[in-house]
């Protein structure tokens, strides 16, 4: 009777692992599916489309970072000019460091509203 018994156990087991095979190569053919449909050339477009419009946020705080230091370097040029004082240009670097971060502080809370 334990050889019945031991049997059973192992067509039990058998069983077992030809569910757990079947439902494996379920999965990997949904998955060679899915990934057929993403490497579709429509689809490739789609979703690059969907990555531009979501990088539209950093074209905006890459423009507001240029607008802001050309208005720092431009309030730098109209304060010190063309001077060749180191004093002057220091001050001159300072102040466009100033411009600069008021600027983009402004910029930047005016985008959050």
């Amino acid at each position: 009777m334990k050889t019945n018994n031991a049997t059973d156990d192992l067509n039990q087991m058998i069983l077992q692992l030809k569910n757990q095979q079947e439902a494996e190569w379920i999965d990997l053919k949904d998955k060679f599916h899915d990934l057929k449909e993403h490497l579709k050339p429509l689809n490739i477009i789609k979703d690059t489309l969907e990555e531009i419009n979501s990088g539209i946020d950093i074209k905006s705080n890459l423009l507001q970072s240029i607008f802001s230091i050309g208005a720092g370097y431009l309030s730098k040029r109209i304060l010190v000019g063309t001077t060749h004082n180191k004093v002057t240009k220091f001050f001159g670097s300072i102040f466009q460091l100033v411009v600069t971060n008021f600027i983009s502080r402004k910029t930047a809370g005016h985008s959050k509203d």
